[in-house]
């Protein structure tokens, strides 16, 4: 059954590849809008940032900022973790996954946790992450393409 399950996952993958066929920059640009439009800060006034578990799609979102012209060096990253968590490892780990030096992490929140169900330890695997770029004009236009996706579909 597993053999079978396989070969069938692999044959829709394989249909999936032409349906989508290559991915152009545009395509990032538009699938960056969008992830933005369901996962992205929209009140942190100056901010353009994302948070999520997923190290995948923090790494898109890292590379629709670069679309943007934008100062590799002022990315941040901050870590949201719990207690029971080894931060430091937990550092190196990110910083490798995202491809962002540790140097331009904030301080991770550590979070105290009373109940045992959440922790480390039980469905929160390496923490939650935020990637952060300050710059009020990219913030103004992200939000500007948000709206204007939005009031273009919904017509």
């Amino acid at each position: 059954m597993a053999k079978k399950k396989s070969e069938k996952k692999k044959k829709i993958y394989n249909e999936v590849k032409i349906d989508i066929g290559k991915l152009t920059e545009r395509d990032l640009f538009i699938g960056g809008v969008f992830l933005y439009m369901g996962e992205g800060s929209k009140t942190t006034k100056g901010t353009t940032a994302v948070t999520n578990t997923n190290p995948e799609i923090l790494k898109l979102f890292i590379k629709w900022l670069s679309l943007h012209d934008i100062n590799k060096q002022k990315i941040k990253v901050q870590l949201h973790l719990y207690s029971d968590m080894n931060v430091e490892k937990q550092l190196l780990l990110w910083s490798k996954l995202l491809s962002v030096p540790k140097k331009q992490f904030r301080k991770p929140h550590v979070k105290i946790s009373t109940s045992e169900k959440i922790t480390y330890k039980g469905q929160f695997g390496q923490g939650t992450c935020t990637v952060l770029y300050e710059d009020v004009n990219l913030h103004f236009k992200t939000l500007s393409y948000l709206r204007y996706i939005q009031e273009t579909l919904n017509k």
